[in-house]
């Protein structure tokens, strides 16, 4: 819920200071909430968490599909989106600082999933754009992902006992 409320507000804070940036107007706020809510409940490891998450990726693969069913290229990052997550949901002994990178890939991909319906549906993007739009989506999720894991395993190094999480001079264990 805390994933929820944070992006709801930091995006209609974001909407608010620089309305310029919103390309989808305001369902732009649909971008931030898609991603942190869905990553978050793939990152809690709960069958129905990750269920509810890989189905959404399924809806926006659908979705983008009905209309440009040419370039179904477009959808693979997405659908390997939903592979990690229901990897990441097995309990196993997997480091923590593997984790973090297959849930912010799979939360950034829940965004670019709302992105790519809107594009579709709002903007009325056809199927020709998406192979330019391709390799720089995925320079762009690449980069996302990279970064955000940097500072989640920043964060949790600097405040393991908050996290539950112990270091060991490899990195961060759980």
């Amino acid at each position: 819920m805390e994933a929820l409320y944070a992006s709801l507000f930091g995006g209609l804070i974001a909407f608010y200071v620089a309305p310029m940036q919103a390309m989808f107007g305001p369902y732009t706020i649909l971008l931030p909430i898609a991603g942190a809510t869905f990553g978050s409940l793939t990152s809690h490891r709960t069958k129905l968490g990750t269920l509810t998450s890989a189905l959404y990726l399924v809806v926006a693969i659908s979705a983008y599909l009905i209309k440009n069913y040419p370039f179904p290229y477009f959808t693979v990052p997405h659908l390997l989106a939903i592979l990690v997550a229901l990897a990441g949901s097995f309990k196993s002994k997997v480091p923590l600082r593997t984790k973090i990178p297959m849930y912010t890939y799979v939360s950034t991909m829940c965004e670019q999933g709302m992105m790519m319906i809107l594009a579709v549906y709002l903007l009325g993007l056809p199927w020709p754009v998406f192979p330019g739009i391709l390799p720089l989506m995925i320079y762009e999720r690449a980069i996302a992902t990279a970064g955000a894991s940097s500072i989640v395993l920043g964060i949790i190094r600097f405040m393991p006992k908050y996290f539950g999480a112990t270091i060991s001079p490899f990195g961060v264990e759980k």
